[in-house]
């Protein structure tokens, strides 16, 4: 089957130019405003920092650094989007000329599996979240229960790991299933 959803929001964005979420919303909620925050050092042998060579490929090693020795941090605004009428298909939202990944894995235009209408959704997962577990068990679990009070709670099939198999399914979403993954739910 042909991703249709995908198809048309290309043409949407050649027609009116690339959209953001923050745009195709409908209305938004300030949840908690930016902040600074003081950050302790981490706690380390003597020595040992002499032995990083390399950092993930998502930050620096001058960064890294600047975490370890404790300074103050600026944290970004907690915002929820409402958006009506998008679509959410193998790991990206849909609306209009906007898409929002949330997976590591490339767009497909083939291989939809099978597709739900819910009427009042609530998405409780983000691209970290989905790429990375401790991400996953320190944001989007609480996103999650968060989400649950807005509606259906809704997020992409995580692959199953030693790790997700002993987390509680009550903090696992309805609709975090897929045919490609056995996930919990």
């Amino acid at each position: 089957m042909i991703n249709t959803t995908l198809l048309r929001q290309r043409l949407r964005r050649v027609l009116t130019g690339r959209k953001t979420y923050q745009e195709v919303s409908d209305k938004h909620w300030i949840l908690c405003p930016n902040e600074s925050a003081p950050s302790l050092p981490a706690i380390y042998l003597d020595g040992e920092l002499d032995k990083v060579t390399a950092v993930s490929e998502f930050t620096s090693y001058n960064w890294e650094m600047e975490r370890i020795r404790g300074t103050r941090r600026e944290h970004a605004a907690t915002v929820a989007y409402l958006i009506r009428d998008a679509s959410v298909l193998n790991g990206y939202v849909y609306k209009g000329a906007m898409k929002h990944t949330l997976v590591a894995t490339k767009e497909s235009l083939f291989g939809l599996g099978a597709t739900d209408y819910i009427p009042k959704a609530a998405l409780a997962c983000t691209w970290c979240g989905n790429r990375f577990f401790g991400d996953w068990f320190k944001n989007d679990l609480t996103l999650t229960l968060a989400a649950q009070q807005l509606g259906e709670a809704i997020a992409v099939a995580r692959p199953l790991t030693s790790t997700s198999l002993t987390t509680p399914a009550c903090l696992a979403s309805k609709y975090e299933k897929s045919s490609e993954y056995n996930a919990v739910s």
